[in-house]
């Protein structure tokens, strides 16, 4: 039995980067570069979930048009509104689908299937729910 995939360092970092804690932004930084790079994985779900912690915080920014959490995380509900009209999608729909859509772009069902030995249909049924998890988690600190 794998052991349960948690990305508390990410999120508590986020939390720290919300709060202003620069040593904790730039640690947030090169978490989500080893995280990019698939490093210390522990099982499919782990390095596929890692892969969407960098994609969703990638896509923050992209959102957002800003590259600080502290100043992301102080937005009003006005600019979440304008934001959600510019972009034409709710932020954590929006995040979802920037995970789902970069794991068909780099085809990572099938490259983290054939690493790990794991069955591709598996994989894809639960993508969606790995990509809600990492959102949800990244929209409740942030949002």
């Amino acid at each position: 039995m794998t052991k349960p995939i948690e990305f508390g360092k990410f999120y508590a970092l986020i939390k720290g980067a919300k709060d202003g804690k620069k040593e904790d932004e730039l640690e947030l930084v090169d978490l989500v570069k080893k995280y990019s790079k698939s490093e210390e994985c522990d099982s499919a779900f782990d390095e596929l979930g890692k892969i969407f912690c960098n994609v969703g915080l990638q896509e923050v920014y992209k959102y957002t048009g800003l590259k600080e959490i502290n100043i992301i995380s102080k937005l009003e509900g006005s600019v979440w509104k304008y934001l959600e009209l510019r972009m034409g999608v709710k932020f954590k729909t929006y995040l979802i689908e920037k995970m789902k859509s970069h794991s068909r772009e780099e085809n990572l069902i099938e490259i983290i299937s054939n690493k790990w030995g794991i069955d591709t249909n598996f994989l894809e049924a639960n993508i969606e729910a790995l990509a809600v998890y990492i959102s949800e988690g990244i929209v409740e600190i942030i949002y």
